[in-house]
Protein backbone atom coordinates (compact mmCIF):
# COMPACT_ATOMS: atom_id res chain seq x y z
CA UNK A 1 0.00 0.00 0.00
CA UNK A 2 1.35 3.30 -1.28
CA UNK A 3 2.02 6.14 1.76
CA UNK A 4 -0.38 8.24 0.08
CA UNK A 5 -3.21 5.33 -0.04
CA UNK A 6 -2.78 4.92 3.38
CA UNK A 7 -2.99 8.73 4.18
CA UNK A 8 -6.49 9.15 2.06
CA UNK A 9 -7.87 5.94 4.00
CA UNK A 10 -6.74 7.72 7.54
CA UNK A 11 -8.26 10.95 6.70
CA UNK A 12 -11.49 9.35 5.32
CA UNK A 13 -11.63 7.21 8.41
CA UNK A 14 -11.83 10.34 9.95
CA UNK A 15 -14.59 11.66 8.42
CA UNK A 16 -16.61 9.65 10.34
CA UNK A 17 -15.17 9.61 13.60
CA UNK A 18 -12.77 6.84 14.00
CA UNK A 19 -9.36 5.85 13.73
CA UNK A 20 -7.28 3.93 11.24
CA UNK A 21 -3.88 1.96 11.85
CA UNK A 22 -2.24 0.21 9.17
CA UNK A 23 0.21 -2.43 9.63
CA UNK A 24 2.34 -5.52 7.68
CA UNK A 25 1.86 -9.18 9.44
CA UNK A 26 2.28 -11.83 8.05
CA UNK A 27 -1.61 -13.65 7.72
CA UNK A 28 -1.14 -17.40 6.80
CA UNK A 29 -0.14 -19.53 9.68
CA UNK A 30 -1.39 -17.33 12.38
CA UNK A 31 -4.26 -16.88 14.60
CA UNK A 32 -5.99 -13.72 14.46
CA UNK A 33 -7.43 -12.70 17.52
CA UNK A 34 -11.21 -13.33 18.19
CA UNK A 35 -13.30 -10.10 15.96
CA UNK A 36 -10.81 -10.46 13.24
CA UNK A 37 -12.65 -10.23 9.57
CA UNK A 38 -10.54 -11.71 6.41
CA UNK A 39 -12.72 -10.68 3.61
CA UNK A 40 -10.44 -12.49 0.82
CA UNK A 41 -9.59 -15.86 -0.48
CA UNK A 42 -5.93 -15.33 -0.25
CA UNK A 43 -6.09 -13.54 3.19
CA UNK A 44 -3.82 -10.88 2.34
CA UNK A 45 -5.53 -8.61 4.50
CA UNK A 46 -7.13 -8.19 7.88
CA UNK A 47 -9.54 -5.76 9.60
CA UNK A 48 -11.37 -5.38 12.83
CA UNK A 49 -12.19 -2.72 14.71
CA UNK A 50 -11.29 -1.85 18.56
CA UNK A 51 -12.87 0.80 21.20
CA UNK A 52 -10.65 2.63 23.37
CA UNK A 53 -10.83 5.74 25.82
CA UNK A 54 -9.91 7.88 22.21
CA UNK A 55 -12.45 6.28 20.66
CA UNK A 56 -13.01 4.04 17.40
CA UNK A 57 -9.79 2.36 15.63
CA UNK A 58 -9.79 0.35 13.18
CA UNK A 59 -6.27 -1.81 12.39
CA UNK A 60 -5.97 -2.81 8.55
CA UNK A 61 -3.78 -5.93 8.77
CA UNK A 62 -1.57 -6.34 5.18
CA UNK A 63 0.25 -9.70 4.61
CA UNK A 64 3.52 -8.13 3.36
CA UNK A 65 3.97 -11.91 1.59
CA UNK A 66 1.25 -10.96 -0.87
CA UNK A 67 -0.02 -8.54 -2.90
CA UNK A 68 -1.49 -5.30 -1.44
CA UNK A 69 -5.11 -4.73 -2.36
CA UNK A 70 -6.58 -1.87 -3.75
CA UNK A 71 -8.37 -0.65 -1.71
CA UNK A 72 -10.65 2.81 -2.73
CA UNK A 73 -13.26 4.60 -0.83
CA UNK A 74 -16.34 4.37 -3.42
CA UNK A 75 -18.84 6.52 -0.35
CA UNK A 76 -18.72 8.32 2.42
CA UNK A 77 -21.32 9.60 5.34
CA UNK A 78 -20.06 11.80 7.77
CA UNK A 79 -23.20 11.95 9.64
CA UNK A 80 -24.19 8.20 9.71
CA UNK A 81 -20.84 7.71 10.55
CA UNK A 82 -20.39 5.65 7.46
CA UNK A 83 -18.07 4.60 5.10
CA UNK A 84 -18.20 1.85 2.03
CA UNK A 85 -14.65 0.58 0.57
CA UNK A 86 -14.32 -1.16 -2.84
CA UNK A 87 -11.34 -4.21 -2.36
CA UNK A 88 -9.73 -5.47 -5.55
CA UNK A 89 -7.59 -8.49 -4.11
CA UNK A 90 -4.59 -8.66 -6.44
CA UNK A 91 -4.15 -12.08 -4.77
CA UNK A 92 -7.34 -13.64 -5.13
CA UNK A 93 -8.81 -12.02 -7.91
CA UNK A 94 -11.41 -11.21 -5.42
CA UNK A 95 -13.88 -8.28 -6.10
CA UNK A 96 -16.06 -6.82 -3.20
CA UNK A 97 -17.03 -4.27 -0.78
CA UNK A 98 -16.87 -3.14 2.99
CA UNK A 99 -18.89 -1.00 4.75
CA UNK A 100 -17.48 0.17 7.99
CA UNK A 101 -18.78 2.47 10.67
CA UNK A 102 -21.30 2.90 14.02
CA UNK A 103 -24.69 1.70 14.10
CA UNK A 104 -26.39 2.36 17.21
CA UNK A 105 -24.25 1.95 19.80
CA UNK A 106 -21.47 -0.17 18.38
CA UNK A 107 -18.73 0.18 15.39
CA UNK A 108 -18.90 -2.37 12.81
CA UNK A 109 -17.05 -3.30 9.77
CA UNK A 110 -19.32 -5.71 6.83
CA UNK A 111 -18.41 -7.46 3.49
CA UNK A 112 -21.48 -6.46 1.63
CA UNK A 113 -21.87 -9.23 -1.18
CA UNK A 114 -21.23 -8.20 -4.85
CA UNK A 115 -23.75 -8.55 -6.91
CA UNK A 116 -23.40 -9.67 -10.72
CA UNK A 117 -25.11 -8.44 -13.53
CA UNK A 118 -26.98 -10.52 -16.06
CA UNK A 119 -26.06 -10.15 -19.08
CA UNK A 120 -29.35 -9.94 -21.79
CA UNK A 121 -29.92 -12.70 -23.90
CA UNK A 122 -28.10 -15.28 -21.67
Amino acid sequence: MTFLMEQLLQQNFERIGARLTVREQHLHGTTMPAGTSRFDRAASFSIQVFEDSAGARYELVLDPALPPPRLEVVRIQPKERKLMIRVASAASNDRFQIECGRRRDRWFVAKIPQTKSISAGA
